[in-house]
């Protein structure tokens, strides 16, 4: 039991680093925002887990048992390979047609299998938003969830001018979608 433990132990920060990296790089199934802050916070995780690697294999070393490092060490790593393919997936739509909301902080990205995805910049973060829409009748309506984002700056329906070529809001006080060609 006492080994068990110590072993647990062992491993932990190792697990850990990966569960913060995994977190950090996370991309799929959801609303996420990034921080310019990345830049620096990913490569810190990455040189801790490798020292945390070698140190753990030096203190294998002197026992001369490498069997649980090893196997602690490509679970991680199918882990990570496994939410890399997740991220690879999810950023691999095709588009159908990209607008900007009229300051161009605010993107909406339309794509063929009927998701759309905001990207709200600011100067350190920028927020990714998905969720589903339909385009009708020169109407573009998004899903009720679009109400439930934390960008106030888009309505729920949109009426396609011709002669401007840009959306513009059924509502009042919401700006128009111009297209971005």
């Amino acid at each position: 039991m006492k080994k068990i433990i110590i072993n647990i132990l062992k491993y932990s920060t190792l697990v850990f680093l990966f569960w913060i990296l995994i977190i950090v790089t996370r991309v799929y199934g959801g609303d996420y925002c990034t921080t310019v802050y990345n830049i620096f916070i990913i490569p810190f995780i990455i040189i801790l887990a490798i020292i945390n690697i070698i140190t753990l294999y030096i203190i294998d070393f002197t026992r001369k048992i490498y069997k649980i490092t090893n196997y602690v060490l490509l679970s991680l790593v199918f882990i990570f390979s496994v939410h890399i393919f997740f991220n690879y997936l999810n950023s691999e739509k095709e588009l159908k047609q990209k607008f900007l909301v009229d300051d161009n902080r605010l993107s909406v990205y339309l794509y063929k299998n009927k998701t759309f995805e905001i990207i709200a910049n600011s100067p350190h973060v920028t927020c990714h938003y998905f969720g589903k829409y339909n385009l009708e009748n020169n109407y573009l309506i998004f899903d009720e969830e679009i109400t439930k984002k934390k960008t106030y700056q888009i309505s729920k329906k949109y009426k396609f001018n011709i002669i401007k070529k840009e959306f513009e809001s059924v509502e009042e006080g919401f700006p128009n979608l111009i297209q971005d060609n």
